[in-house]
Order: C-alpha cells, then sequence, then structure tokens
C-alpha cells in the first residue's frame, strides 16, 4: 500500500515526515490530492491515502490528528454527495452530516460509521471468516438493525408481484435488481420456490434489463402455474447425493445467479452447487442466520473460492438483507 501512495504522489511522504506536520503549508495539498484520486473515481486509492496518512502523520496532540482525517473524511462525504449523488444527500447522509456539524458526542461515532461503511464500497470483497468475527460500528452486532430486516417482507401483509405473494426482503429485491443489471446472469437458479412469485419478479426484472435469463426454480411443492422464461422443476432437496443432482442442471451454462432460499439439507445443496459455479457467479444465501455453522463449514471446505460482497451486503447498513455475510461472489 505505502509504495502505491508514494510512487503516485511523493509530496505525501515529504510533508508527513515533517514532525510535527505543517497544517498550514501541507494541509491543503494532501485534501487536493485527495480530491484529484476522487475525482479520477480512484477510491481504493483514496481510502488508503487516509489510512496511511492516519499511520504515519507526526502531530504534537492527538486531537489533531483526529481531527484532520475527519477533514479528509468530510471530503470523501462531500464528493460522495456532489458527484455520484447529483448533490442530493440521502437519509443517511443528513443522518451523518447533522451529528458531524454539531461535534456532540456522536460526531467521532458517526465519522467511525461513515468510514466503515465507505470501506465496504471501496474493499468490496472479503473473506467470509474475517467478516463474520466483525461487527456493525453502531449497533455492534452483525446487523446494523434486525428489526428492519424483520419488517422488510411486510407486516399487515406481504409483498406481492402481478398477485403472486413474493416471500423476499424489499431489501433484497432492491440489491437483487441492481446485482442482475451488473452481473447479467445467463441463468438464475432459485433453490425454493415458495408460491413461485420471486421467480416471476426475476423473470420481469430480467425482461426490462434486456435480458434473456433462463430461470430455474426448484421446490418440492411445484407452483401450479407457468411464466415465460421460467422452468418450475418439482424436486425434493432430501434426495440429493452423490448420484442424484438436480433436473436439468445440464442447462445451467453460462454465467450464474444461484439462490439458496430452501433451508433443506443445506450442506449436500452447497456443495452440488461447488460443482457447479465458475469465476465471476454468484451464491446468495437467504435467510442465512441459522445456516452460519453450515456456511463455514462450507466454505472451509469448498474447492472454489467464494468471498463476501460488501457492497451488496452493506447497502442498506451492515447485513442489510436476509443474507447475513452470504452474498458470495465466486472469484
Amino acid at each position: 500500500m505505502e509504495k502505491s501512495i508514494t510512487s503516485l504522489n511523493p509530496l505525501v511522504d515529504k510533508a508527513l515526515k515533517k514532525n510535527p506536520f505543517d497544517f498550514t503549508d501541507d494541509a491543503e495539498g494532501i485534501k487536493s490530492y485527495l480530491n484529484e484520486l476522487l475525482l479520477d473515481k480512484n477510491l481504493l486509492l483514496a481510502f488508503e491515502l487516509i489510512i496511511y496518512i492516519e499511520l504515519k502523520i507526526q502531530v504534537e496532540f492527538e486531537v489533531y490528528k483526529d481531527r484532520f482525517i475527519n477533514s479528509l473524511l468530510d471530503i470523501v462525504m462531500q464528493h460522495k454527495i456532489n458527484n455520484e449523488q447529483d448533490k442530493i444527500p440521502s437519509f443517511f447522509d443528513n443522518f451523518l452530516l447533522r451529528h458531524m456539524r454539531e461535534g456532540d458526542p456522536n460526531a467521532l461515532k458517526a465519522y467511525e460509521w461513515f468510514r466503515s461503511i465507505y470501506s465496504s464500497k471501496v474493499n468490496r470483497f472479503k473473506d467470509y471468516q474475517i467478516r463474520s468475527e466483525e461487527n456493525c460500528i453502531y449497533s455492534n452486532h452483525p446487523r446494523t438493525n434486525g428489526m428492519s430486516v424483520v419488517l422488510s417482507q411486510g407486516t399487515h401483509g406481504v409483498f406481492t408481484w402481478k398477485d403472486h405473494i413474493v416471500f423476499k426482503s424489499v431489501f433484497d429485491l432492491a440489491i437483487y435488481s441492481m446485482l442482475l443489471e451488473e452481473l447479467k446472469p445467463d441463468v438464475i437458479i432459485e433453490i425454493g420456490s415458495g408460491k413461485g412469485g420471486s421467480a416471476v419478479w426475476l423473470a420481469d426484472m430480467t425482461k426490462i434489463l434486456g435480458l434473456k435469463s433462463q430461470i430455474y426454480s426448484y421446490d418440492i411443492n411445484k407452483p401450479d402455474f407457468s411464466y415465460p422464461n421460467v422452468n418450475f422443476i418439482e424436486f425434493d432437496l432430501n434426495n440429493l447425493n452423490d448420484n442424484i443432482d438436480f433436473p436439468e442442471n445440464k442447462n445451467w451454462v453460462g454465467s450464474k445467479l444461484i439462490i439458496e432460499d430452501a433451508h433443506e439439507n443445506i450442506s449436500k445443496v452447497l456443495n452440488k452447487i461447488d460443482s457447479k459455479v465458475g469465476a465471476g457467479d454468484y451464491l446468495i444465501v437467504e435467510d442465512s442466520d441459522g445456516k452460519q455453522k453450515e456456511l463455514f463449514n462450507f466454505i472451509k471446505n469448498t474447492k472454489n473460492t467464494y468471498l463476501t460482497d460488501q457492497h451488496y451486503l452493506d447497502l442498506f447498513g451492515r447485513n442489510g438483507t436476509s443474507a447475513t455475510n452470504s452474498i458470495f461472489k465466486v472469484v
């Protein structure tokens, strides 16, 4: 990391070697360099720059360092609002800005939280075990707000699409809509059809995006209707073994989005999936709070490498999804 920073701008090292750091002459130069990185969309290097400065800066009092680092985070925040969001702050931005500007006891926590969330964006992919040992800065729990996920399927009723019940979190639906556009899957494998509504929704989203994705949806109770580009397949997951595989799995060709939402025979299901995925494919294990043991064993012994995608996992707060630490990209 140090090599990438200094090779791009040796003036940073020159400034940081001063003891104490000269806020009058050098602070504006570093801020200008940070702005350049952000405008060039070099977000990872911009984030590394802040970490590098925090490690290397020499000041008389620690509070000076904290203030300077926070001033750099202010620049990142304003870039996010002005350049990425067309000068329109989100609810979350306004929440953080209110505390940052008031300088109340929550200000430091607000800066720390923003830094943590932004890290999920720039350091997008992370080892499952490492991530599983971390908690949200704000809540000190695996999720920022567990109740928001509890409510996200609906309360007095559930989310429906074309009169079909869709047993999905609205957070997950938003994540899927973005992931579909990014991944452009040739095949979507849904393990657990439910009432069929989620497969219908997925088919419509791919059509809207101009994709020709084929959907294979498996359940022991096959939905009793048909829909374009959706193949509902009756199958008992408990029958999976060394000799019995998913029906029609030979059609799982091309880029794949695989959604596990059946909660049956988890280990065998995951191992079968592992034999069919390739680099770039996505595996999402929904409702995974109670599946962490199986996931840990799977990741530990799998032949492929799966990294958690923090961009989607933390888009609505840490683990703001039913898939706790379980949106995976195969690399």
